[in-house]
Formats: C-alpha cells, sequence, structure tokens
C-alpha cells in the first residue's frame, strides 16, 4: 500500500484531498495503489466518448478487473444537453467491446430550468452548470453503489499532466473527494503515448470529435462560440435546433444572450446570489480554453 502526503480543499461543501504519494509512477501502479489504500466497492470508467476518454476507458477495462473484484463498469453521464451522435457511439463501443454501461442522466429538464431562470452560461457560470449537470449525476451514483457509509467508489479519467486546460484540482493522479475517489492512472503519460495506443488497440474515431472538435457529449455552452455554433448548424441540425428552442425560450424570458455569446452580463451577475466552488471539475477536464 502506498501513501503519500495529502493537500486539502473543499468542494462544494465536501473536504477535497490531492494526493501527493503516486508521482512518477506507471498507471498499472498508480491504479494498484490507489486500489489497494482505498478498497473500492465499485470502479468506473469515464468515457465522454472523446478519443482520450476512450484510451483511458479501454486501458481501465483491461487492467482494473485483474486487480480487484469489484465491478468494473463504463460511465458515460448524459447531460441531457449534448450531440446525440456521441451518445450513440459510446453506447455502440460498449456494446461491441463487452463493457458494461452505466448510462446515468441529470435530471429531467434541469438545463432548460437554467436556461429559462437565468439564460445561457458563460465561463463564469461553469461551476453551476457543473454541479447541476455532472456533480449531482455523481452523487447519485454514490448512493446508488454504496451499501455501508464507509464505503469507497472509484472514478477514472483520462487526465494527463501534460494538458493545456489543467485546471489546479486535477493536478494529481489521485484525488478524495468524500467517498468518490478520483484517479488519472495516465496522469504522467504524453499525448504521443494516447495517439500510439489508440493505433495499437485499433480504437475506433469518434466521427464527432473530428467534426465538431471535441465529443459534444455536454453542450452546456459555458467555454462555447459561435463557431462552435456554426458547426453545430452545419453537421449536427437536429442538436443545434435544440439550442434555437432554448435561445427563444431564454429571450422570452428576458435573457436575450444566446448560446457561445460570453454569457450574462455583469449587472445581471450582480444581481444574482453566487456560489463558489473549489475549482474541481473532473468531469469536465476538456472544457474551457488553453492555458
Amino acid at each position: 500500500m502506498y501513501h503519500g502526503e495529502t493537500e486539502r480543499g473543499t468542494s462544494g461543501g465536501t473536504e477535497l484531498i490531492l494526493s501527493s504519494g503516486y508521482a512518477r509512477q506507471e498507471p498499472i501502479e498508480i491504479l494498484k495503489s490507489a486500489i489497494e489504500e482505498y478498497r473500492p466497492v465499485a470502479i468506473f470508467a469515464g468515457f465522454s466518448g472523446g478519443h482520450d476518454s476512450l484510451v483511458s476507458t479501454d486501458w481501465t477495462m483491461r487492467n482494473a478487473p485483474t486487480l480487484t473484484d469489484a465491478p468494473v463498469r463504463a460511465l458515460h453521464i448524459n447531460t441531457g444537453i449534448g450531440i446525440e451522435a456521441t451518445r450513440k457511439f459510446v453506447r455502440d463501443i460498449c456494446k461491441q467491446r463487452g463493457w458494461p454501461l452505466w448510462e446515468r442522466h441529470a435530471n429531467k429538464g434541469e438545463y432548460e430550468s437554467f436556461v429559462k431562470a437565468h439564460g445561457f452560461p458563460g465561463p463564469a457560470q461553469h461551476a453551476r452548470m457543473y454541479q447541476r449537470l455532472k456533480e449531482r449525476v455523481v452523487a447519485a451514483i454514490l448512493r446508488e453503489v454504496k451499501s455501508h457509509r464507509m464505503d469507497k467508489v472509484m472514478f477514472v479519467t483520462g487526465i494527463y499532466a501534460a494538458e493545456s486546460r489543467i485546471r489546479s484540482g486535477y493536478q494529481r493522479a489521485v484525488s478524495k473527494m468524500g467517498a468518490a475517489i478520483w484517479v488519472n492512472p495516465l496522469y504522467w503519460k504524453e499525448k504521443a503515448w494516447f495517439d500510439e495506443y489508440r493505433k495499437e488497440h485499433s480504437l475506433p474515431i469518434n466521427p464527432v470529435k473530428e467534426l465538431y472538435g471535441h465529443s459534444g457529449e455536454c453542450l452546456c455552452g459555458a467555454f462555447a462560440d459561435h463557431s462552435e455554433a456554426a458547426l453545430l448548424k452545419r453537421h449536427f441540425p437536429a442538436d443545434y435546433a435544440e439550442i434555437e428552442r432554448l435561445e427563444k425560450l431564454a429571450a422570452d424570458n428576458g435573457k436575450p444572450w444566446k448560446w457561445g455569446d460570453s454569457g450574462p452580463t455583469q449587472d445581471y451577475l450582480d444581481e444574482q446570489q453566487g456560489q463558489s466552488f473549489f475549482d474541481f471539475r473532473p468531469m469536465c477536464h476538456g472544457c474551457g480554453k488553453s492555458a
């Protein structure tokens, strides 16, 4: 069992522990050490539909079952606002490869109700989007999986250190937030390693990623711009039609800025009761602009 020093923070009122004891280990050692330390009752490989998440999911589904008797599953969070072709890609790959898939959904109408009340989110409201569309789903999974108060549940992601969009809460291979253990076994690998792994294991390409630039599994729009709206309109007209419907809903409720705008005006934000979030959003690590 490998223990290291920790750093502590908070996220939504929950203590976040960032372990520094897995530095520069190989992926299998990072995962093995985390499993031995936390003894998870279930392991989920986060599969957004993007290229890196496919590599991470494939690697996890090959290796995790050899290290634990706990069930190992792929996990896709359906935010209710995303490109349907990516959801189909995730389902098809899991079926083809025999991976048990948990597709879990944000509350029905969650995004629509937010847009109606607050308009389309800009970067300043990304934390709210993460909480409503993904963090609450993770909390529901914990309730669904745990049998005892002290049970731990492991979530494996494809975050790696060389990414240009790293946020402060991602700068460790292993992080603990309450009962959720977030593990990035490929953390010390480079982009070239991911590319080589895809070739070696003949992993398919998500056509959405090729056309749109990322998986599009979440279209909350907090970091979107108008070029993305144009791509959606050209390649995914049904998904764009949903954005247009929501734009009209927002405008009808006094929030006229569109999806892909910078978000609400400062005057509007000043009127709202905001919340402070620790910047740890492991299921949204591809969002945002390059540093």
